[in-house]
Order: structure tokens, then C-alpha cells, then sequence
């Protein structure tokens, strides 16, 4: 009843015991250690995880641009613009031609029926051997000839161009040997006029 009239109020119990601040304190002080170590637990947690993460990539440098194609000179044609390609649609490769050899450039019709007359006289070559003295021995003598062949084949005349060191009666026993001949008429294209040289 005293104090209901001191303040009017009731006054809590706790307060009326002996000692009940100091009780709040003592449970101030054990609480303390329980939470300081739940912090330092959350720091650590938050610096392991620091530590774990991997380090932000470098970004490189950057690709360098597209090179342009260079200009055409002054004069010269640029190349044509490329048609974009369509989706979906094959590009065809052109196939190049097949090559072709070209034909030998042989001798014509007329040169090689000109060689082959030259060719049959030179054959013959070997009976003016018997005009020389000594047809197996001694030097070698070089004869030009000029021959008109009439169009049956028959050698109508004949020219001694020289040779070395001929004399007449040689030449004359040249001329009397090539009257003898008679060429192919397979040959011929009518008259012909043939030059030779021999080596006898």
C-alpha cells in the first residue's frame, strides 16, 4: 500500500527485486560473445568467397577492321561488281575448254614433193662416183646441179654449178651420168626445175 501511494502507480516486480539490473546486464555480456562470433563467421564466409571467385577476364585488343581492296590504278579496268549469292542456290563452276593440240605446221604439198624429188636424185648421187679417177679413194667433191625434169620424168638439161677444183671433162661426165636419170612421174606437176648438191 506504501507504494501505490507514493507514485499512484503499481511498480513493477522486477524492479522491487534486489539485484534485477544487474541480472540485465550479466545477460547483455553473454549474448555479446555469441554474436561477435556469428559476425566474424559472416566476414569470414564473405572473404573466403572473395578469394575463390576467379579474377574478371582482360578484354584483349580489339580485331583490327576489314581491309578494303585496294583502288585500280588510273587506266586500268576495275574489276565488275559480284552479284550477291541467293540462299539456296548453287553456284555453278564453269569448266574450262578442253585444249586442243594444233596441228604440226608441216612442210605444204609443194615443199614436200620438191624434198622428195631431192631425195631420189641424192640416192642416185652414187653413180657420178664412177666419173672420178679414183671413185673410192681421195677427196671428197662438192657438186651443184641444176636440173630441167620434163613432165615424163626425163632430165632435159643440165647445168654443172661448180665444185671444187672440177674440171670440164669431170663436169661433162656429171652431165652425161644425170641425162640418164629418170625421175618418178608421181612426183611431177608437170615440168620441173630442180637444184642439188651433191657430195661426192
Amino acid at each position: 500500500m506504501a507504494d501505490r501511494d507514493r507514485g499512484g502507480d503499481p511498480v513493477p516486480s522486477w524492479l522491487l527485486r534486489k539485484g534485477g539490473g544487474d541480472r540485465q546486464g550479466t545477460l547483455a555480456r553473454r549474448l555479446r560473445a555469441p554474436a561477435l562470433l556469428l559476425v566474424g563467421a559472416a566476414i569470414g564466409w564473405a572473404l573466403h568467397a572473395l578469394r575463390a571467385s576467379p579474377p574478371p577476364a582482360v578484354a584483349g585488343p580489339p580485331p583490327p577492321p576489314p581491309a578494303c581492296p585496294a583502288a585500280p590504278a588510273c587506266g586500268e579496268p576495275s574489276a565488275p561488281a559480284r552479284a550477291p549469292a541467293r540462299a539456296g542456290v548453287h553456284k555453278r563452276t564453269a569448266t574450262p575448254p578442253a585444249l586442243v593440240p594444233l596441228p604440226d605446221e608441216g612442210p605444204t604439198p609443194e615443199e614436200k614433193r620438191r624434198e622428195l624429188l631431192r631425195a631420189y636424185a641424192e640416192k642416185r648421187a652414187r653413180e657420178l662416183r664412177a666419173c672420178l679417177a679414183e671413185p673410192e679413194r681421195g677427196p671428197l667433191h662438192r657438186v651443184g646441179v641444176a636440173l630441167e625434169i620434163d613432165g615424163r620424168g626425163a632430165v632435159a638439161a643440165v647445168q654443172i654449178l661448180g665444185g671444187d677444183g672440177t674440171d670440164a671433162g669431170l663436169a661433162s661426165c656429171y652431165a652425161g651420168r644425170l641425162r640418164t636419170w629418170q625421175f618418178p612421174t608421181g612426183l611431177l606437176d608437170g615440168p620441173e626445175r630442180l637444184l642439188v648438191n651433191f657430195v661426192l
